[in-house]
C-alpha cells in the first residue's frame, strides 16, 4: 500500500458512527396552506389601500402503499441466496433515505416510532401449502372491498396522486402465523435506528442510513 492510498483511506474511512432512535424530516405529510399579506402604506397616499394577499395549498406526500425499489436498498441481511450460520445475527434491511422509516406514524400521533417494520416469515412456519402467503396485485378499490372478515389498517385516501385505482401487493397471512411475529407497539422503538458516519472532528461523513431490523421472537 502506498503513502497516496493510505492518505485516501485516512480522509474516507469514519472515525466513528453515531446512532439515532429516529431521524424525521423537517416537514411532516399532509396538506399545508400558506397565506400571505401586503400592505402598503405612504404619506402620499391619502386613501387606504386594500391589503394584497395571497393563499397557496400544497400537499407533502411521501411512500405509502408501492413496494421499495431497489435503488431504495442500500443492503439487506441476510443476502439472497446465501448460506451460513444466520440465526446468531438479526434481519434486517439498510434503507438509504435516513427518514422513511419515520416519515409516517403508526397511530394517530407522532410518538417518535416508524411506520414500517421488517417481518420474517418461513416457509417452515406453515402447516401446509395452502396456508403459505402469495403475492397479489389488485386496486385500492378492491382492496377497501374487502370482506370485513379480512383484517387490514383502515384507509383513508390522501391528495397528492392516491386514487382508488392504484395497484398495491398484498398477502394474505392467517391470525394465528401472523400474531406470533407482529411486534407490539412497545416493541416499535427497538425496530428502527439512523446512524450517521463522522470523521475524527465530528462532523457528518458520507450517506445516513436507516436500519430496520427484526426482534427475537417478534
Amino acid at each position: 500500500m502506498t503513502e497516496k492510498d493510505l492518505a485516501i483511506m485516512s480522509t474516507t474511512t469514519p472515525s466513528k458512527v453515531e446512532f439515532l432512535q429516529y431521524n424525521q424530516d423537517v416537514m411532516e405529510i399532509g396538506i399545508y396552506e400558506i397565506e400571505v399579506e401586503q400592505t402598503i402604506t405612504s404619506s402620499k397616499i391619502d386613501q387606504q389601500l386594500q391589503p394584497f394577499t395571497c393563499k397557496m395549498t400544497f400537499v407533502v406526500s411521501g411512500e405509502r402503499f408501492g413496494p421499495l425499489s431497489p435503488s431504495d436498498i442500500y443492503a439487506v441481511f441476510p443476502p439472497q441466496d446465501s448460506l451460513g450460520e444466520h440465526h446468531y445475527v438479526v434481519p434486517h434491511i439498510t434503507l438509504k433515505r435516513s427518514t422513511l422509516p419515520w416519515e409516517r406514524f403508526p397511530g394517530t400521533s407522532d410518538e417518535e416510532l416508524p411506520w414500517l417494520v421488517l417481518l420474517l416469515l418461513r416457509e417452515t412456519d406453515f402447516d401446509n401449502e395452502q396456508d403459505k402467503p402469495k403475492l397479489q396485485s389488485l386496486t385500492l378499490k378492491d382492496l377497501l372491498a374487502t370482506p370485513d372478515t379480512i383484517k387490514f389498517p383502515q384507509i383513508t385516501l390522501e391528495l397528492g396522486g392516491q386514487h382508488e385505482q392504484e395497484a398495491v401487493t398484498v398477502i394474505d397471512v392467517k391470525k394465528k402465523y401472523l400474531q406470533p411475529v407482529l411486534p407490539t407497539k412497545a416493541d416499535l422503538a427497538y425496530l428502527a435506528h439512523a446512524r450517521q458516519p463522522k470523521d475524527a472532528e465530528g462532523n457528518p461523513q458520507g450517506e445516513q442510513l436507516a436500519t430496520l431490523g427484526k426482534l427475537d421472537g417478534c
